[in-house]
C-alpha cells in the first residue's frame, strides 16, 4: 500500500518515525474527541473539509433519529440498553 497519509493514535515517537517514512502523518492522541460528532467535526477541519463534515453530521443524526424511532416500537420506554467494550486489558461501560 502507499497511502496518501496516516492517521494514528500512537504517541510513542517510534511509531510516528515508522509512520513518517511512509506517509505524512498526523498523530491524534486517543481520546482527542469524546464524541462522534466531535470528531468529524476535528477531522473536517484538519482537512478544510467542514462543509462535507457538516453534511455528514446532518446523515447520521438523521439515521440517529430513524433507529432511534425504530426502537421505540420494540422496547418499552422504562428499559435501557448498556455497550460495553474491550480493548485488550481495558474495558468501557457507556
Amino acid at each position: 500500500m502507499q497511502p496518501d497519509l496516516i492517521l494514528t493514535a500512537s504517541g510513542e515517537p517510534e511509531d510516528y518515525e515508522k509512520f513518517s517514512k511512509i506517509a505524512p502523518t498526523i498523530v491524534i492522541p486517543y481520546e482527542t474527541y469524546r464524541s462522534v460528532e466531535e470528531e468529524v467535526v476535528g477531522l473536517a477541519e484538519i482537512f478544510g473539509k467542514q462543509a462535507e463534515g457538516e453534511a455528514w453530521l446532518k446523515m447520521f443524526e438523521e439515521k440517529v433519529n430513524e433507529h432511534t424511532e425504530r426502537l421505540a416500537t420494540v422496547m418499552d420506554e422504562n428499559e435501557t440498553v448498556s455497550i460495553f467494550g474491550a480493548f485488550g486489558k481495558d474495558f468501557f461501560i457507556r
